[in-house]
């Protein structure tokens, strides 16, 4: 009985550490059905994406699934402004990733939401086609790396849209995200400057204009916390401008440090 009382409260006390630990701002309003917006952030998109563009898509099409339960078509789209990994007029080629047969989000696929924008449309989007990059190799390592050079997505490669509305949105729609993007990305990969990249995050908590920008905001913030050096983290500890709302995260990031020595 005493075991069971422990792991009970034991579970009671860490819900409301994580409940008070955790996001409570408005959520990205193109969020999927049960989806989650972690490993989709703008700025981890803008570390780690090959290719970005305001589009045309010309072509939609369904076929027979290429990898089970990943791929139920593609789009083929000609790029009309770059904004990353390509250039003007160049067709791409982006997988669709199936919500309908994805394992883990079979049980909440709502036939009335779009997922995916409709034929003949003009996009922003933007996707990596290396399935096996670890978001989280950013470093302080890599942050004191030269600029990185930008290599034009070849034609045979086919990235994939397997956060849906995470990596599109119609073009014209939503300035705040599409400026909040370019903005990280010429921090992250043109300057390779981490104090300018974390400027941009820490003054978009809040942006009560965009629940998206604000969310992803958070999260990406969470991440530099986590794997910041120790003179990163005690540079944003001490930021007299770092977010109100995540003080409490920032405090728990603190007390694992103390508690494990570890560079979370």
């Amino acid at each position: 009985m005493k075991k069971m009382f422990f792991l009970l409260t034991f579970i009671f006390q860490t819900s409301l550490m994580m409940a008070a630990w955790d996001y409570t701002g408005p959520r990205d309003e193109r969020l999927p059905p049960a989806s989650y917006c972690r490993e989709s952030q703008l700025g981890l998109y803008a570390r780690i994406m090959d290719v970005a563009a305001v589009a045309d898509i010309i072509e939609d099409v369904t076929e027979p699934k290429k990898w089970p339960d990943i791929s139920s078509g593609y789009f083929k789209v000609r790029v009309v402004t770059p904004i990353y990994g390509c250039t003007n007029g160049q067709e791409i080629v982006l997988r669709k990733y199936d919500p309908q047969t994805a394992e883990e989000y079979t049980w909440h696929y709502d036939p009335n939401y779009e997922y995916y924008p409709t034929n003949n449309s003009r996009i922003v989007f933007f996707a990596d086609y290396n399935t096996g990059k670890n978001p989280h190799e950013w470093t302080p390592k890599i942050w004191k790396q030269p600029p990185e050079p930008e290599t034009i997505l070849p034609a045979n490669l086919e990235p994939l849209l397997d956060h849906w509305t995470r990596q599109w949105w119609y073009d014209g729609d939503y300035q705040l995200p599409f400026t909040h993007l370019t903005n990280l990305l010429h921090a992250a990969r043109v300057e390779r400057n981490w104090t300018n990249y974390y400027h941009i995050l820490r003054d978009a908590v809040p942006t009560p204009a965009s629940p998206r920008v604000w969310q992803d905001s958070f999260y990406d913030i969470s991440d530099m916390l986590r794997y910041a050096s120790e003179a990163q983290f005690e540079y944003m500890m001490n930021d007299p401008l770092f977010p109100a709302e995540m003080q409490e995260r920032i405090q728990d990031f603190y007390e694992r440090r103390r508690r494990y020595g570890e560079d979370e």
